[in-house]
């Protein structure tokens, strides 16, 4: 991986990601309103956790290793920076909920359904702003330099908090 360019690594892991969502979203659409089976609940936690376990530590890296050589050219409070940042809060909040909810068992599994759907919509979107918008824009924009340093501390950093 250590060849790769930062936001072509960034990218492996939205492509990691994409499939555990299509996992979660099928879930969810399988839970019954009210009356969801402990079996399915116990999945739809699985597949949060995994997810969790791939999306907590690629956010840290993009705020703390590829948005402040962004900020040069991109304000961090308006344009697609804060579009980023502001959808990043979004996902943390969603999987907060539906982390919650999971542990109110059956009866919640309405909004646990409700809530990892619009989990999953908005995290295949913002990775295709990703993908499409914002790396290319990091691409043209970054001095090589930057681009070697953010590609040399992405695999350093590994750990959340």
């Amino acid at each position: 991986m250590q060849n790769l360019t930062a936001t072509k690594t960034l990218g492996e892991e939205h492509r990691r990601v994409w499939p555990l969502l299509d996992n979660l979203a099928s879930i969810a659409e399988s839970l019954s309103p009210g009356s969801a089976d402990e079996a399915s609940i116990r999945r739809c936690a699985e597949a949060v956790q995994k997810i969790e376990d791939e999306l907590d530590i690629h956010l840290l890296r993009e705020e703390k290793i590829l948005f402040p050589p962004l900020e040069a050219f991109l304000p961090r409070d308006s344009g697609p920076l804060a579009v980023m940042l502001a959808e990043h809060e979004d996902l943390r909040s969603d999987k907060a909920k539906m982390k919650e909810l999971l542990t109110a068992g059956p009866g919640a599994s309405a909004s646990l359904r409700e809530t990892a759907l619009r989990f999953v919509s908005v995290l295949k979107a913002h990775i295709q702003k990703e993908d499409n918008i914002l790396f290319p824009m990091a691409e043209m924009h970054l001095s090589a330099s930057d681009k070697e340093r953010i590609a040399r501390e992405l695999p350093e950093f590994t750990q959340v908090g």
